[in-house]
């Protein structure tokens, strides 16, 4: 694979395109809903020249039912689809809203202004928005074996060695990087490769670190690509790519000295 990739219509390094969410809804009496994303809280991350916030579970949109030349205020809450994006606005501005599922539940970025970064997360904290550390966030991620790119996969990786095919790859697209060899692993070699991406419940206290080796059988096997402590589970887990001769659930293995056990993802199920 050569990037990981999420489309946000919209979008644009330098500015945000001045658009207006617009969704419509059938009504009993014909008329229609024009919706204006009210962003709910969440956390922040910045970079480049736009500021991205984080959160779970619905998109709130306040929007306005026209009936003839009446306007009536409702709220809505939008099920936006996965690698679905909705345009609306905060405090007059344009913001986008895509769905980023990578903590195992529904989840969203929203992307505003870099200069309304600020007020955006004071207005949600005053919402009663929760910061969310870095190290948590990880966590998350990996109880719910999320493989990241550039950690857990990389221009090597085929989408079938990281679990990751019902999202990555078209089976009636023609002609995209890598389509031979994958059309070759699924038609000749019925779907198996050399090496898969498991989970690891690792025994004891001390959390593997990533790059560490996986032994098993006296031999090495492979090795880990991520690792936390999970909040859940109360131990520490990592993701690993294993030969495939080790992935079924319940194989015991070591890691650096360690025992553990291969498990099925996600480790947490929410």
């Amino acid at each position: 694979m050569l990037c990981g990739l999420s489309d946000r219509a919209g979008q644009d390094d330098r500015r945000l395109e001045r658009v207006r969410a617009r969704r419509r809804h059938s009504a009993h009496d014909g008329g229609r809903y024009e919706g204006h994303g009210a962003l709910e809280a969440g956390s922040i991350d910045l970079q480049r020249g736009r500021a991205a916030w984080r959160r779970h579970g619905n998109v709130r949109t306040d929007c306005g039912h026209r009936t003839g030349r009446r306007r009536h205020r409702i709220s809505v809450a939008y099920r936006v689809p996965e690698h679905g994006n909705l345009r609306a606005l905060w405090g007059g501005e344009p913001a986008i809203v895509a769905r980023i599922d990578d903590a195992g539940e529904a989840g969203y970025d929203v992307f505003v202004d870099r200069a309304k970064a600020a007020a955006f997360v004071s207005a949600i904290g005053a919402a009663g928005a929760v910061p969310l550390d870095l190290p948590t966030a990880e966590a998350i991620r990996l109880e719910a074996g999320v493989p990241r790119f550039h950690r857990d996969m990389d221009e090597e990786t085929i989408p079938l060695e990281a679990g990751i095919e019902s999202r990555a790859i078209s089976f009636t697209k023609r002609c995209y990087v890598g389509q031979e060899v994958v059309i070759r692993v699924l038609h000749r070699g019925h779907g198996r490769v050399v090496r898969k991406l498991v989970g690891l419940l690792v025994d004891g206290n001390q959390t593997p670190a990533p790059g560490a080796g996986v032994r098993g059988a006296d031999r090495d096997i492979g090795r880990v690509t991520s690792s936390a402590f999970s909040p859940a589970l109360q131990r520490p887990i990592a993701l690993a790519y294993v030969h495939r001769d080790f992935v079924a659930t319940g194989t015991m293995v070591t890691v650096d000295g360690a025992n553990a056990e291969v498990t099925s993802l996600p480790f947490v199920s929410r």
